[in-house]
């Protein structure tokens, strides 16, 4: 039976017949668990026409399911390739699910297994909430992809479920849902699973969904075999006759280095895709992904984009993956624009060891988190082109800052002593003092952003009483930044009285929610 498919595997390759390559590739596969078949699967699916989904986001779902029930070969590549479009979308109500779904399927089993909490009982049951809620789409996929037959294309999917922390549902079902992921993996014994599940174990920051993997991690690493070698010959032969692409080596440090020069060049980012793409380095897709302008187009590319940053993100970032704040980070058109940096965990040698990075080369705006403000400050100071958006948390960010720049073309600062990196005592300068040391960073500042405590300061307390006070003060601030054009405040900031005063001035703009960080 091997010999007789390995056989059909080289012939329909030698006849570019694709279809019947791949089917007979995966009776062989099945017979042996080879991870040279694994992979030569992977370059035939490439080879087939696929079925494509639709652009619109309600025929999504609905494309999908359709081809789930009983996937021949061509399709399951597909639905495999189509797997995280809209996953988290939620279009379907759990009645639906079980009934698409009927028992034995583990994952609805681990989903009815587990009664509702006391609170949903008491709060969500009695106004008609069905339990469980909000079952997202992956649910239902995952659901139809337990039941295929076996297939190494399915492994990549599993072990991505397995690892993203999105991935969750109710606390003990998402537990429930792990470990069916993980009883599949074993049946499918793909030898490629272990080297890619141990990549969950590289994540830093603990979570919930980690301390339920990070045990089937362990365990599928020990108990997935390596496969018995059997045809070695005849299975090398097959892939000879369809061997992977080798991809060029491109240079593309000088087209990084352009992009910091030429920040707002679509043009030069759409050329670096290209040399990224032609180099085997899926960094460039999230580029022309992210470039998509066709309306019908942009809701499917957002969504790939979505899912890719979620699977490269720390292999695209490297040990800036370890400074950047994923909340309050943002990528535009493929490339950072804005970043929030210092997590709880950012060890002290990675704020040395990303000055430079190559992902900071088109960074507009910058923010602290979890920083101390020296070490916020040595980082700004390292970009060779200085941020036009800036957050400062503390004084001694200017104080730094000013050791080595200054006449900056910084053109919005938010300024909030609140830094809880520093002690809250300290002696601090005089508040006009502070917008000095501001003023000579960025003497053509056109919008200030003001937090919490703006006219915190040496030894100064403004007086409730005397609300005019603040608009001496902030009348004194605009006087230092000849091109201010505008002030916002938090409404949180002042007293109603001096608010009502300060939204006299006419480029004070009083914000009833709280400023952007």
């Amino acid at each position: 039976m091997l010999v007789d498919a390995l056989d059909t595997v080289q012939a329909a390759l030698a006849a570019e017949d694709w279809p019947r390559a791949l089917g007979a590739a995966l009776e062989a596969w099945r017979e042996t668990r080879s991870v040279e078949l694994a992979d030569l699967i992977d370059r035939i699916t490439a080879r087939c026409e696929l079925p494509k989904p639709p652009h619109t986001r309600g025929a999504t779902q609905r494309w999908w399911l359709g081809l789930a029930v009983d996937p021949d070969p061509i399709q399951l590549g597909a639905l495999v390739a189509a797997f995280p479009v809209r996953m988290f979308a939620d279009d379907e109500r759990w009645e639906t699910i079980r009934m698409r779904w009927p028992a034995p399927n583990p994952i609805i089993a681990a989903i009815e297994s587990i009664p509702p909490p006391t609170w949903w009982v008491l709060h969500r049951a009695p106004h008609g909430h069905i339990w469980p809620e909000n079952v997202c789409n992956w649910v239902d996929r995952l659901a139809a992809t337990i039941q295929w037959p076996e297939d190494p294309r399915l492994t990549r999917v599993l072990v991505d479920l397995l690892g993203d922390p999105d991935v969750t549902l109710y606390g003990e079902i998402t537990a429930l849902i792990a470990r069916a992921i993980a009883d599949r993996l074993l049946v499918l014994n793909d030898h490629r699973a272990p080297g890619w599940v141990a990549k969950l174990t590289a994540k830093t920051n603990p979570t919930y969904k980690q301390r339920i993997t990070n045990p089937l991690v362990v365990e599928l690493s020990s108990k997935i075999t390596a496969p018995v070698p059997r045809e070695a010959e005849r299975i090398a032969a097959c892939g000879a006759r369809l061997p992977a692409n080798q991809l060029p080596v491109i240079d593309v440090e000088p087209l990084w280095r352009q992009i910091a020069e030429h920040p707002d060049d679509d043009g030069l980012r759409l050329v670096l895709a290209d040399a990224l793409i032609a180099s085997g380095d899926n960094r460039g897709e999230l580029i022309v992904l992210q470039c998509v302008t066709d309306p019908e187009r942009l809701g499917h590319a957002q969504a790939q984009a979505h899912r890719l940053m979620r699977q490269e993100w720390d292999r695209w970032m490297g040990d800036l993956s370890l400074v950047l704040v994923r909340r309050g980070t943002e990528m535009r058109h493929g490339m950072l624009e804005k970043i929030r940096v210092g997590q709880t965990s950012t060890p002290a040698w990675a704020w040395d060891a990303v000055r430079g990075h190559r992902e900071l080369s088109a960074v507009r705006e910058i923010r602290p988190a979890q920083v101390a403000p020296v070490t916020f400050a040595k980082l700004v100071a390292s970009f060779d082109r200085f941020p036009r958006v800036l957050g400062i948390d503390a004084h001694e960010v200017l104080e730094e800052l000013l050791k080595t720049r200054s006449g900056e073309s910084l053109e919005v600062a938010y300024y909030a002593p609140v830094s809880a990196s520093v002690n809250y005592r300290r002696t601090r300068p005089a508040y006009d003092e502070v917008f000095r040391m501001l003023a000579r960073l960025a003497p053509d500042l056109a919008q200030l952003d003001l937090g919490a405590l703006w006219w915190l300061g040496g030894e100064f307390r403004p007086s409730a009483t005397q609300p005019e006070v603040y608009v001496d003060m902030m009348r004194r601030i605009a006087s230092m930044f000849p091109k201010l054009r505008k002030v916002r405040i938090e409404a949180r900031s002042s007293g109603a009285q001096a608010l009502a005063l300060l939204a006299e001035l006419p480029f004070i703009e009083v914000l009833a929610t709280k400023l952007d960080t």
